[in-house]
């Protein structure tokens, strides 16, 4: 599946694409990492995904973001949800992976694939959408491996608690939730009418849809269907959540408020 996607090299140049591959020749631990021996074939599955850079907010102390995330995931592990598993699609902007990276992935036992995917420096959009592919190639009922469920897109510096893999389970197409140090009043999420059903944001930056990275997921069936591969995240410049979720949702009133009041995830969040 990595090397379709360097072949494909959708976001990348031809020689940028050409790197990766002869990196991956080279030494494919270089550019790859992975651990899925406790995951179940085709069992209903979470998949958190996270398009990461040297160079994002997280800087130096990624590997301590990426600790504390660790930490949440293998706790709701450790709840032993068992109509559910959860893998963990990390996309580097690099031509090679960051080793301190692959080391914390490993320690805390979290189902994983990290892999290399740039350098390209263009507000991760290539790595988003290396991230779906990579979701797409385990999910997708002609080839893939693991089960149909949400999927996330978990930014390096947010910070999330284990409750948030349980609301994400409830999605049935495209759903949202309140996400922390955003909005108004510090909380960016669903506003709904009297039928409950999802009228409007409480964003301060106002687009078709008004929902942060981190404020909605979305079920992996919609891969490959809704919108075709390998071109899954099609924006090239800042920020293209309302773009994507117009591919996948289409009106604000199609989207599923997951919960209102809910407090399980922040937008850039420090340590």
């Amino acid at each position: 599946a990595i090397l379709d996607m360097y072949c494909a090299h959708v976001q990348l140049t031809y020689g940028q694409s050409l790197t990766l591959l002869r990196n991956t020749h080279r030494d494919l631990g270089e550019v790859a990492s992975w651990s899925l021996a406790e995951l179940e074939l085709g069992k209903p599955t979470i998949y958190l995904t996270t398009a990461t850079s040297p160079n994002s907010n997280a800087r130096a102390l990624r590997p301590q973001y990426f600790r504390r995330h660790g930490k949440a995931i293998q706790s709701w592990i450790s709840q032993r949800n068992t109509g559910w598993q959860v893998v963990w699609v990390v996309a580097e902007d690099e031509e090679v992976i960051d080793p301190r990276i692959s080391r914390m992935l490993r320690k805390y036992e979290v189902p994983y694939i990290y892999f290399a995917y740039g350098l390209t420096r263009a507000w991760g959009n290539a790595q988003k959408n290396a991230v779906l592919q990579m979701t797409y190639a385990l999910s997708n009922a002609n080839s893939g491996l693991l089960g149909h469920g949400p999927v996330y897109g978990l930014d390096d510096d947010n910070k999330m608690l284990p409750e948030l893999l349980n609301i994400l389970t409830k999605v049935t197409r495209v759903g949202a939730f309140p996400v922390g140090n955003l909005g108004y009043e510090g909380w960016e999420g669903p506003i709904v009418d009297e039928e409950g059903v999802m009228i409007d944001t409480e964003s301060g930056w106002k687009r078709k849809f008004s929902l942060d990275y981190g404020a909605y997921t979305f079920n992996s069936s919609l891969l490959g269907t809704l919108i075709t591969a390998p071109a899954l995240w099609k924006h090239t410049s800042y920020a293209g959540e309302s773009e994507f979720l117009e591919q996948i949702a289409g009106n604000i009133r199609h989207v599923e408020p997951l919960c209102r009041k809910c407090r399980v995830v922040w937008h850039n969040e420090g340590l």
